[in-house]
């Protein structure tokens, strides 16, 4: 074997027990992710559903601070759910969060790209006409 060749191989070798060595060690991935929070209430009487949240990302090892970002805009009526929106919109997130389909429909006028997530959702007709309403 060629020295050239060799060195590849023992480099490919090492690369690969340090990719190993980490999975094994569990160590996480260095991405801090941004996400966007619209909110239909001052902020200081959402404060429980809030806290939900953060813990149940928490639960799924994503820590504000550590490898998250939450952008949170508060808005007194829908027309400033749309402003508050766009804004989230051109601050880049990864994904936005309403709580209701209020939240959801400003998202939506907002954005084609970024996925929208939202807690509940009111229907008049039936499960169908959410879904459709969402995108599924």
């Amino acid at each position: 074997m060629r020295r050239r060749d060799f060195i590849v191989v023992l480099g490919s070798a090492a690369a690969s027990s340090s990719l190993w060595s980490r999975k094994a060690l569990g160590q996480q991935n260095s991405k801090v992710y941004h996400i966007g929070y619209l909110g239909l209430a001052p902020a200081a009487t959402s404060a429980t559903r809030v806290d939900a949240f953060l813990a149940g990302l928490r639960d799924l090892g994503y820590v504000e601070g550590k490898n998250l970002v939450i952008e949170f805009r508060w808005g007194d009526n829908p027309d400033q759910l749309r402003k508050l929106a766009a804004e989230l919109v051109l601050s880049n997130v990864e994904l936005i969060f309403g709580t209701s389909s209020t939240e959801v429909g400003a998202a939506r006028q907002a954005t084609t790209t970024i996925p929208i997530v939202f807690a509940t959702i009111w229907c008049k007709a039936d499960m169908a006409c959410c879904s459709a309403y969402v995108g599924f």
